[in-house]
């Protein structure tokens, strides 16, 4: 199974596919369709899913990496679910990122 350290951890949690989507702000559906690995695991789930279940990357996910752009994007979003409003030098930051990793990815 694609996801078994996730699955297993989930289970030993009693954390559902319900609560992770509640909590990174996913449809249900897509969340479960990820698990079974018929849609793909965005980086966004999979962050959100560590930060839920007080895991790392390496525990949940062995062997599968998160872009920095990834992380920032991750980072900006979580900021902007709080009282605390974004910065332009935090906009500016997540969008040249993005840009870079995008052109980084069209270069390979």
């Amino acid at each position: 199974m694609a996801y078994e350290r996730l699955l297993e951890e989930m289970e030993r949690q009693h954390v559902t596919g319900y609560k992770i989507a509640k909590t990174i702000g996913a449809a249900t559906s897509d969340v479960y369709s990820a698990l079974r690995g018929t849609k793909p695991m965005y980086p966004k789930y999979k962050l959100g899913i560590c930060k839920l279940l007080g895991k790392t990357m390496e525990e949940l996910f062995p062997g599968e990496e998160v872009t920095e752009a990834d992380m920032r994007n991750y980072e900006v979003k979580e900021k902007s679910k709080t009282a605390e409003p974004l910065t332009k030098d935090d906009i500016k930051e997540a969008v040249l990122a993005a840009l870079e990793a995008y052109f980084k990815r069209e270069a390979d």
